[in-house]
């Protein structure tokens, strides 16, 4: 199962979590710099006020990620 602890490397791998970033984050799913947050969880990715992602948008995508079936 997905969750806010689930590595961005890891959701991109998967199509379904791909597209939860993809509508949820879109200002992450496009950034160049996406490839250099492979390590990072989707909570990491929020302590990092240039990324933009804020709680609310974290929890938003992280529900429709927990829906995920692996």
């Amino acid at each position: 199962m997905f969750n806010e602890n689930s590595k961005i490397g890891d959701l991109l791998k998967n199509e379904a979590a791909k597209a939860v970033i993809e509508k949820h984050l879109p200002k992450l799913a496009t950034t160049p710099r996406l490839s250099m947050a492979k390590m990072f969880t989707l909570k990491d990715l929020v302590s990092f006020p240039q990324v933009g992602i804020s709680q609310e948008q974290l929890e938003i995508c992280c529900n429709a990620l927990a829906e995920i079936q692996e």
